[in-house]
Formats: C-alpha cells, sequence, structure tokens
C-alpha cells in the first residue's frame, strides 16, 4: 500500500513537503556556516567562466586565477573605501541636513503645535540629535571598514574552490560516462547559476545607471553612493531595487522638500517597474526560463532560511531544486511548474541498447 501511495501524484507532493519541510529546518539551523559556502560556491561557479576565457588567451592557470582574484580584491577593496568615504562626509554634513529638515518641517510644526504636542521636546530627542546620528552613521562606517576582514578570509575561500575546481571536475569525468545524466544535470546547474549572475549584473547595471543619471539630474548629494546601492542591492530579487530607493528620496526630501522627494519615488518606481516586468523578465527567461512569481516566492522563503544572504541565493538555490526535480520522471511536472515554456531540462533518459543483428 505503501509503494502505491507514493507512485501516485498525491503521494509524491505528501513526501516532498514533508521532506522539505524538514531540510529547510536543518538548512536554517546551520545557516550561519552553510549561507556562506554556498554563496561563495556560487560565485566560484561564476568566475570559472572568466578564469577559462583568460586560459584561452594564452595565460597559465595560475596566472588567469591570480589576476581574477586580485581583480576582485581590488574592486571590493575600492567600493568600501569609496563607501567609508561618503559616509564619513555625511557625518559631516548632518549638522546642516538637520536644520534644512526643520525648515521643511516648520509647517508641520506649528500644526503639531495647535494640536497641543510638544514639539521643542521633540526636537531635544536624542535618537534625532546630530551628535546621534553622526555616530550612528560613524558606527555604520566601522561595520563597513570591518567588513575588510570577512572579505579577506571570503576572498581566500573563492580562491581554493576556484583552483580545485578542474580537479573536481576531472574527478567527476574520471568516475562518470560522458552522457551520465548525473553530469549533465550538474554541467547545466552550473552554467545556469553562472547565467544567473551575469544577468543579474547586467540588469543591475543598467538600473544603477539610469538612476544615478536621475539623481544627478535633481542634484541629490551622494549620489553615486546612491547609484552604487541600488546596484549591489538589486541582487536581491523583486525587493532589493525598492530598498535602495528610501535614502536618496529621503535626502531629496531633506534638501528640497515633497514635491522632489515625490518626483524622485515617481521615477524611481517607473525605472522599477520597466526593469521588473520588460528588461529582468526576458533576460531571466532566456537565460534562466524560471517564472517571476517563483523568483519572489523563492526570495522571501530564502531570506527566511538563510538571513540576507539567503535572498541573493535564492535564485541559485532556485535552480537547484529545479535541477533536483528534473532528475526524476515522477517530480519532472513539478520542475515544469516551476519553469516558463522555454525550460527544456536535459536529456537524461540513457542510450537505446543497439539492436542485435539479425541472422539470416
Amino acid at each position: 500500500m505503501g509503494a502505491s501511495l507514493y507512485s501516485t501524484p498525491l503521494g509524491v507532493l505528501i513526501f516532498l513537503g514533508a521532506g522539505g519541510l524538514l531540510l529547510i529546518i536543518l538548512l536554517q539551523a546551520a545557516g550561519e556556516v552553510l549561507a556562506p559556502l554556498l554563496f561563495t560556491y556560487t560565485l566560484s561557479v561564476t568566475l570559472l567562466p572568466i578564469i577559462g576565457w583568460l586560459e584561452r588567451r594564452g595565460l597559465r592557470r595560475g596566472i588567469a586565477v591570480a589576476a581574477v582574484f586580485l581583480s576582485a580584491f581590488l574592486i571590493a577593496f575600492l567600493v568600501l573605501a569609496f563607501a567609508a568615504s561618503q559616509l564619513e562626509l555625511f557625518a559631516e554634513r548632518i549638522p546642516r541636513y538637520r536644520e534644512m529638515l526643520s525648515a521643511s518641517f516648520a509647517p508641520l510644526k506649528l500644526g503639531l503645535q495647535g494640536l497641543g504636542v510638544d514639539t521643542a521636546a521633540l526636537a531635544r530627542s536624542e535618537h534625532l540629535s546630530s551628535g546621534a546620528l553622526a555616530r550612528q552613521t560613524l558606527g555604520l562606517i566601522g561595520k563597513v571598514l570591518a567588513q575588510a576582514g570577512s572579505l579577506s578570509i571570503f576572498l581566500f575561500l573563492l580562491l581554493v574552490m576556484a583552483v580545485e575546481a578542474p580537479a573536481v571536475g576531472r574527478a567527476l569525468s574520471a568516475h562518470l560516462q560522458a552522457d551520465s545524466p548525473m553530469l549533465q544535470r550538474y554541467r547545466t546547474f552550473q552554467h545556469e547559476v553562472a547565467a544567473q549572475y551575469r544577468i543579474a549584473t547586467l540588469s543591475n547595471a543598467i538600473s544603477a545607471v539610469a538612476l544615478t543619471v536621475a539623481y544627478v539630474a535633481f542634484r541629490i548629494d551622494f549620489a553615486l553612493l546612491w547609484g552604487l546601492l541600488t546596484f549591489f542591492l538589486s541582487y536581491i530579487p523583486r525587493f532589493g531595487m525598492l530598498l535602495s530607493f528610501i535614502p536618496p528620496i529621503i535626502m531629496a526630501f531633506v534638501q528640497y522638500g515633497f514635491s522632489t522627494s515625490l518626483l524622485v519615488l515617481i521615477l524611481a518606481f517607473i525605472v522599477n517597474g520597466l526593469m521588473d516586468n520588460l528588461v529582468t523578465p526576458r533576460l531571466t527567461g532566456k537565460g534562466l526560463s524560471l517564472r517571476t512569481s517563483v523568483i519572489a516566492i523563492g526570495a522571501m522563503v530564502w531570506l527566511w532560511v538563510f538571513g540576507p544572504l539567503g535572498a541573493l541565493l535564492s535564485i541559485s538555490m532556485m535552480l537547484f531544486i529545479r535541477m533536483v526535480l528534473a532528475s526524476s520522471p515522477e517530480t519532472l511536472p513539478l520542475a515544469y511548474l516551476l519553469s516558463t515554456d522555454a525550460y527544456a531540462p536535459p536529456d537524461t533518459t540513457p542510450p537505446a541498447e543497439p539492436e542485435a543483428p539479425q541472422k539470416s
């Protein structure tokens, strides 16, 4: 009876649901260790094509790996240094921004005073004082600079994985046939993960450049910093770009008032709508064949499981789940449910045995 239950679609769904819930609980418990390792692995997979391209241009593998990782370290260092310098400048300007904000809130203060609210006590609030805001900003600078140590460890793990990747590939090829279903699925998954980061980087760059130009046009302070924030937060599917709008809109309100901040908000939502509904779905559909709803739901689920890194890993995790589902005829329909019409899983059916020649 048990075998007949598991051979039905309902039985498969019950089995997968129970197993998936248990797996999510275990992953959440090990998230602090597992999430950074998974993220490092996905980035190493993404960098392998770049290393291979340099090798095809005549560089030895060691030199190609060193060039890629020195470039990655230099870019990361420059980004951290730029962010820290901009935040330090922001901390210095906090008293001026506070005065500008007080002027913007002057009409509101009059209305609150008419309602009997003690606006003077509110202005003296410890959390809203210039000193408190400056201390919070300087604390944020310290956290940004503290990432340099974590970055070094992260890049070291990334370097080790990239160096070991050819040996792993040779081991798989030595123990598996070239037409092995497992090997085909693994290679397809690696290709999809690399495509995911390429697509996200291109989409994020378009969004960041468009919004940075808009911030500069509106003469919003720290426009480059807000554009950089858009680029990195947009790696979080669906929600990251929306979060990146908050600081520049607040800055527009502080500098120029409600009307300008509203215009910036409308423009930001237009850019977000164009990217989410026109550009990104087309790029993602061609490269990954994942449904937009699956990407959005996956981002929320993996954010809950792994925290912030889970949001960055969400698409890779959904691709892995689809690969597992596509490995069995019983669960292949579920893989199709996660995918657009363009999805075509690799043919993992074993080759047919050649027919014996008939004797005349």
